[in-house]
């Protein structure tokens, strides 16, 4: 594993010192060789899977659909292929700037004494000689720029299908409590109604009636707030899609499922390079890294050519001049200096951007793990524990029309039957919750993992490929 990883530290130090000689990128910093070497998940291999289950099994085809239509419509998407179209405009620019230009001037002059009028043409083409590179750095820079856009296309495009997915069973959480709560409610009314009539034939007394009734009360108010808890999870699924978030749900809604496992975890050598966010990351180091060159060297020399052709349409003459200039920055006030400064400042900042975010990614990863073990162990629990609560509920209720135990006692069995009801049912949704965060942290494909076809207007960063090279 240190071997891998280090291998890889390697590897993008040297990409760094490659793309520009100005400043060392990422050396093997003894935080990320820390972070990798104890890499929690590579011990956790007793249960082989494919990353991919972690998604087909839970993602049916009306849900399916659903992040189809979110990928399609949803604005920030749109605006963030929008940003990696502006990025590519930005690479045009750039390119172009090392080659030759040429311009055409037309120009028409009458003189005051006598009405004789010249025309002439001109043709004026100009070049930079690239001779420090400037002008090949700051196309690198444009085309590390979209790679970097690219990649935070992708992780928006992640973290939506991410967000879809729990939102549906936000849903589906929020129905099946809902379910529970018509279930206590009307469990609270058949209590009252058997309390009354014992109390009305002199069995119960009227502390049963007022502790029933106020359960009743209680419970109701319950379900008025699920209800609305279940509209707000509504609204925040259809504002994912770019719907209007009327709150309203007619399509039937799929139950929980049950989850288990985890998924094959990578080693972090290749999360770091199938992680989005991480790459987008990188990315943007070396762009800062290639806008340092191009600050040193707007301090260098410049060579540049011109040459200029006229014809003048009254004396049929044609005429040609070529220039040869080179300029050298004397006196700026120190503005050239300042902005090379602040370009490695911007470097040594992104640098502990990509530290940052990748040890961020780590911890993340590392939490999911530990939470998905103790959900487990939770739900294990809470599902025995809701079993025996159902039994001890029914039981309490049959010795108190015995006349052996109290109402407050069937109250509280009730209640800790509804507690160990409700808590499956939310450990249920935390499951999957959480397995979608891992695979999401491990730079998962949602698009490849439930092959989703990319409509033609939904723009496809696949095909937004830069025209440069990384190195």
């Amino acid at each position: 594993m240190n071997l891998r990883t280090s291998s890889l530290v390697a590897v993008l130090t040297a990409s760094a010192l490659t793309a520009c000689s100005q400043t060392p990128l990422i050396a093997p910093d003894s935080q990320v060789r820390l972070a990798q070497a104890n890499w929690q998940s590579l011990v956790n291999t007793s249960q082989p899977q494919q990353k991919s289950l972690l998604l087909a099994d839970i993602v049916d085809e009306p849900l399916l659909q659903q992040i189809q239509r979110a990928l399609q419509h949803n604005p920030a998407i749109n605006k963030q292929a929008l940003t990696v179209e502006s990025a590519k405009q930005d690479l045009v620019v750039a390119n172009a700037a090392i080659w030759p230009s040429l311009d055409a001037t037309f120009s028409e002059q009458r003189g005051k004494t006598n009405q004789q009028k010249s025309s002439s043409l001109g043709i004026t083409a100009n070049y930079e000689i690239d001779i420090w590179q400037r002008l090949s750095d700051a196309e690198r820079q444009a085309n590390l720029s979209l790679l970097a856009k690219q990649n935070n296309l992708q992780q928006a495009i992640d973290s939506l299908a991410s967000q879809v997915i729990n939102a549906w069973f936000k849903v589906s959480e929020a129905d099946a409590l809902l379910a529970l709560y018509k279930k206590r409610v009307a469990n609270a009314e058949q209590n009252l109604q058997t309390i009354e009539f014992g109390y009305q034939r002199g069995i119960n007394s009227a502390l049963d009636v007022y502790l029933a009734r106020n359960e009743l009360h209680s419970e109701r108010s319950r379900l008025a707030s699920q209800q609305q808890t279940k509209q707000s999870n509504v609204r925040q699924l259809q504002l994912l899609q770019g719907l209007y978030p009327s709150g309203e749900w007619n399509a039937p809604i799929a139950p929980l499922p049950k989850v288990s496992g985890l998924p094959t975890l990578p080693l972090p050598s290749d999360m770091v390079k199938s992680n989005p966010n991480l790459k987008a990351s990188w990315h943007n180091l070396l762009a800062a890294d290639a806008n340092l060159a191009v600050t040193h060297k707007n301090r260098f020399p410049s060579l540049s050519l011109r040459a200029n052709l006229d014809h003048s349409f009254i004396s049929a003459n044609t005429g040609w001049s070529f220039l040869a200039r080179i300029t050298q920055p004397l006196f700026d006030a120190g503005r050239l200096k300042s902005q090379a400064v602040k370009a490695r400042l911007a470097v040594q900042q992104a640098e502990q951007q990509y530290l940052s975010d990748l040890l961020a990614t780590f911890n993340q990863i590392e939490n999911s793990l530990t939470q998905a073990e103790t959900l487990q162990t939770r739900l294990k629990n809470t599902l025995a524990a809701r079993d025996n609560a159902e039994r001890a509920a029914t039981l309490s209720f049959e010795q108190y029309q015995k006349g052996l135990v109290s109402f407050t006692t069937v109250l509280d069995s009730q209640r800790r039957e509804f507690d160990a009801q409700s808590s499956a049912i939310q450990l249920q949704y935390q499951l999957i919750e959480n397995m979608n965060q891992v695979f999401l942290s491990l730079g998962g494909d949602y698009r490849q993992a439930l092959n989703i076809t990319v409509k033609p207007q939904m723009i496809n960063p696949d095909t937004l490929s830069a025209t440069g090279t990384e190195s």
